[in-house]
């Protein structure tokens, strides 16, 4: 598996651990801070020398969607739940201690949504520290963003482009501002260029459909569904191959998309909506 690939995804790079593992995650831990271990197409995390056992994993994480795949590991490590994050015993990813202060300003931001502007925020400066980093680049972009300063919210998430071509969250944040400011063709083009660089974000997924739905770009949807077909395609893309199909008065191409889904899996729930929908 190519971890480096998937990492440069989400604007991060992989370190290799080297000496005893075990001593590794013992003295993250000591700090206070969890650990999540990927091995063997399972995590596990570890938080004060304990495993987070499924009787205290919501209370410490807040975490209750079940991960199933490496993806799903790394989108959940870079929402800042967890400090650091183990490959296989080989490779290590560490966020930088600012992240979780831009995650904290975030949230006291989302807090006060009806006035972000009374906080006194404008000491806090992040510019420097991210310089560099992709992934701390898209995220002082994503702050400068709820604060209201939009323009050099733009700035940031260019930057981030420029630091790592693959990284595809900086293309979906870059969309969302074109898109408030009305520009929605231009924010499709982006959310568009969000998913080819990760078809796997849930965050490139969510802007991409939503939108391409209320633009009416059942075409380009089917065409980029398309460009990122791979065996690991999330089925999710095949229920809205179907939808757009079905937009575009193709209904027995729809019908037979459905049928196909549930030849694999008799109880999608969304197949099987879908065919009753079709059906009508």
């Amino acid at each position: 598996m190519n971890y480096n690939k998937i990492a440069a995804q989400y604007g991060l790079k992989l370190k290799e651990m080297h000496g005893d593992i075990n001593q590794g995650i013992v003295d993250i831990v000591k700090t206070g801070k969890i650990v999540g271990v990927w091995k063997n197409e399972n995590l596990e995390f570890f938080y004060e020398n304990s495993i987070i056992t499924d009787d205290n994993i919501k209370e410490v994480l807040g975490y209750t969607t079940f991960i199933k795949t490496i993806h799903d590991v790394f989108d959940y490590f870079v929402k800042g739940k967890i400090a650091a994050l183990i490959l296989d015993d080989h490779y290590i990813l560490e966020l930088p201690s600012v992240v979780s202060l831009i995650f904290g300003e975030m949230e006291s931001l989302t807090d006060t949504q009806k006035n972000p502007q009374s906080l006194n925020t404008s000491a806090c400066d992040f510019s420097e520290i991210a310089k560099g980093n992709p992934f701390v680049t898209n995220l002082w972009g994503k702050l400068l963003a709820f604060r209201g300063e939009i323009s050099k919210a733009g700035e940031c998430f260019r930057e981030a482009v420029e630091m790592e071509r693959n990284f595809s969250e900086p293309y979906s944040n870059l969309g969302a501002l074109l898109w408030k400011a009305g520009k929605q063709r231009e924010a499709f083009l982006l959310f568009c260029e969000a998913l080819i660089k990760n078809p796997y974000s849930q965050t490139a997924q969510m802007n991409f459909f939503d939108a391409g739905y209320e633009l009416c770009e059942y075409k380009a949807i089917l065409t980029i569904i398309d460009h990122v077909a791979c065996d690991e395609t999330p089925i999710e893309f095949d229920h809205h191959r179907a939808i757009c199909h079905f937009k575009l008065g193709e209904r027995d191409k729809a019908l037979g998309i459905v049928n196909t889904i549930l030849e694999k899996n008799p109880v999608d729930t969304e197949a099987l909506e879908l065919k009753t929908t079709f059906c009508v």
